[in-house]
Formats: structure tokens, C-alpha cells, sequence
């Protein structure tokens, strides 16, 4: 990977270019744009540019271009370079049974394995986590020409945490730059904010997220790929774990079927379509995580982690009634979402009513706000199955 391989953010790239031709590089960016953009990729590209042992005399900003091959850059794109770190809000992993446990061989005992860490929802950016990054930031750099720290998903430090980085901003160390990146700049504390340059990254276009996903995944179908970049809005990162993970693809594909064989269902089959909501969660859940880690997050916290896949599922549901709803209103009209379903979509569209397909569409909305407020997940998914019976 390289700055010339990241699809879309042509504007963005040239400023950060040329701050690594200019050596100004400022102590703290703050990457703001959606979830699933590339702002995690620009930085961590960022830091090989300012790191790689091939680049070192560069002439023009065309020249900044990581090697990817020297052992700073690969190490940097492993995550273990000694000068390199990414910290990302995680939830412990706490689970325990005999599975769990490991035997002492020099006492016999059985103790906790090490404490495991998962990305899922409601997980936060802990005070231990930020004192490591402190404790690392104060030591002399190892062998880096510029040490770099990416904070993913900044809003989501605890109060302590925050203010214990707020420190560390109030108090640069030299040759240390640190990238935050978030969705939602306003949930920041603005003392924070406001000792860092603010780039923004905004949703790739839709005719570069295509031509870029062709290049990248040919033998997957022209039509499908323009479904994956309609559906991603231009969160390209999304679009490429749909891409990537073929389970995530058949999952899409059940959950579209799904919605055919509610329409006009008895309730006795929408009950059966809330578990298969549920069921598509965990499964979504599984596809896009480690199988170690997932399983062990799912024995752990069950709840929260289908609250967390549930969301892109919704999604997906979304998509369809979006679909609907356009085809209801015109049923000649461009734009569809799922166009490798598009002649599907076009021959139920007789049947919907649009009034009850934008019914629908609210319906997935709200069930977003129902999961952040703890509602039963179970019950929420077979009331959403009832209320999408739109015919």
C-alpha cells in the first residue's frame, strides 16, 4: 500500500505531502470525516513517508511516496515498529471457564489467561491505555526519524483518559507527531481539538470507489460492485470488508432474500425473520473478526457484540426499501442502491405501496436509536420483522 493507492482524498494526500517535503510536520493532526473512510490508512501511510529509509532526499511532493519494502515501512505496516503504535477503543475480553484457564508449569495452579481485547460497542479508550502511550512518548526515539501514534476513534477516550493526553499535547515531545481520528469532532474536548491541525476527509466519489474496486477485485461482478459502492456511501474502507470477506457477501445476499419473503408474510414467519435478523448479526459478527477473538467476544458479551454487528445490518435492510420506495414512487427511475438486483427490484415494485416503504426505511432508523437504549435485541428484531410487511 501507498498514498498512490488509496482511493479518493487526492486534495487531502497533497497536503500531507508536501508537510513531509517542507519537514513541517505539526505535533497533533486531528483526521476527521465517517467511520470506515480511510483515515486510519492515510496515517498510517503518514508514517512510512516520514520514516522510510529509501526516502530521503526527496525533490517534489511527487517523490513521497513510501517504499513499502525497506524494514521501517514493513514494520510499520505489521504494527511493530518500536516507534510506531495505533490505540483503538476496546472492550476486555473477561469471559472465563475451564477453556479459559491455563496451567502454571511450575506450580500446578490454574490461572487467568491474559486478558484478550475486542473492538464492539460502547467500547472506550481506557486511562491504562493512554498512560502506555505517555510513558512510551517521554522515552528517547528508537531507531524512527519521527516517532507516530495513531489514537482511532479519539471521541471515545474516557474523561481520564482525555485529559491525561491533554497533557501530553500541553507538553510536545520533540519528534513526535500524534494522528486522532474521528466521526464526530464536537464529542472531543475543544482544548484538544484545538492544539491539533484539523484535516478533513470526506466520502470517496462514487466513480473513483468504483474504478478503484474493479482494479482491485476483478473477478467479482461489475453490477455488484456498484451495489458494495452505492451501499458503502463512500466509506471505501466498508465497501472492501464486503469485498474481502466472502461470507459478508452471502450474508447481504440472505438478508436481500429475506426481505422478499416478508413481503406479505404471516406473523408467524416474521417472528421467524427477527431470529434470522439476530442470527445474521452474530454471523456478520464472526465474518468480520478474528474466529479466535470473536468467539471468545461472543461467550463474553454477547449482547454487545450483536449490537454492534446489527448496525451494518440494518444497513443493508435499508438498502433495499431505499430501493423500493424510489422504484414505487418511478418505477423507471435511475439510482438504485442493489443494482445486482435490479431486475428483481423492478418486478416487485408493482407491489409496494411508497408510503409504507418510507414507513419502513423510518422503521430501521429507529431500531438504530432502540439499540443504543438497550432495548431486548431480540424482541426489537421480530417488531422490525412485523413492520416490514409493506404490502
Amino acid at each position: 500500500m501507498s498514498f498512490a493507492q488509496i482511493a479518493g482524498h487526492e486534495g487531502t494526500l497533497q497536503v500531507l505531502k508536501k508537510a513531509v517535503l517542507t519537514g513541517r510536520i505539526p505535533q497533533a493532526y486531528l483526521f476527521v470525516g465517517p467511520s470506515n473512510v480511510g483515515k486510519t490508512l492515510t496515517a498510517v501511510e503518514l508514517a512510512k513517508a516520514l520514516n522510510c529509509e529509501a526516502l530521503t532526499a526527496p525533490e517534489t511532493i511527487d517523490d513521497i511516496e513510501p517504499c513499502d519494502q525497506c524494514s521501517s515501512c514493513v514494520r510499520i505496516a505489521k504494527g511493530i515498529h518500536p516507534d510506531f503504535r495505533i490505540v483503538q477503543p476496546v472492550t476486555r475480553i473477561n469471559a472465563i471457564d475451564d477453556e479459559e484457564m491455563e496451567l502454571d508449569p511450575v506450580t500446578g495452579e490454574r490461572s487467568k489467561k491474559k486478558d484478550e481485547f475486542v473492538q464492539m460497542e460502547g467500547a472506550e479508550i481506557r486511562i491504562a491505555q493512554v498512560r502506555e502511550l505517555i510513558e512510551s512518548a517521554s522515552l528517547m526515539t528508537n531507531q524512527a526519524r519521527r516517532r507516530m501514534y495513531i489514537v482511532t476513534r479519539a471521541e471515545a477516550m474516557n474523561i481520564a483518559a482525555a485529559n491525561a493526553f491533554l497533557k501530553t499535547l500541553e507538553e510536545p515531545s520533540a519528534a513526535t507527531t500524534f494522528v486522532l481520528t474521528t466521526a464526530s469532532p464536537s464529542d472531543l474536548l475543544p482544548t484538544i481539538v484545538s492544539r491539533c491541525q484539523v484535516v478533513n476527509f470526506h466520502p470517496v466519489p462514487a466513480a473513483a470507489a468504483r474504478d478503484f474496486l474493479v482494479s482491485r477485485y476483478p473477478e467479482v461482478s461489475a453490477e455488484q460492485i456498484q451495489s458494495i459502492v452505492a451501499m458503502s456511501s463512500g466509506r471505501i474502507g466498508w465497501a472492501i470488508k464486503l469485498l474481502q470477506q466472502p461470507d459478508v457477501l452471502q450474508i447481504r445476499s440472505d438478508l436481500l432474500d429475506l426481505c422478499v419473503r416478508l413481503a406479505g408474510a404471516e406473523w408467524e414467519e416474521c417472528l421467524r425473520g427477527g431470529e434470522l435478523l439476530v442470527d445474521a448479526a452474530e454471523r456478520w459478527w464472526l465474518a468480520t473478526n478474528e474466529e479466535e477473538i470473536a468467539e471468545k467476544a461472543l461467550k463474553a458479551s454477547r449482547d454487545r457484540v450483536l449490537r454492534t454487528s446489527m448496525g451494518d445490518i440494518l444497513d443493508i435492510l435499508a438498502t433495499w426499501f431505499r430501493d423500493l420506495l424510489l422504484l414505487a414512487s418511478d418505477a423507471t427511475a435511475d439510482g438504485i442502491i442493489n443494482m445486482d438486483r435490479a431486475e428483481q427490484l423492478r418486478g416487485l415494485a408493482g407491489r409496494y405501496d411508497a408510503k409504507k416503504c418510507e414507513a419502513a426505511c423510518e422503521h430501521l432508523q429507529r431500531m438504530h436509536g432502540q439499540l443504543q437504549q438497550n432495548a431486548n435485541l431480540r424482541l426489537a428484531a421480530e417488531n422490525l420483522a412485523l413492520r416490514l410487511i409493506v404490502t
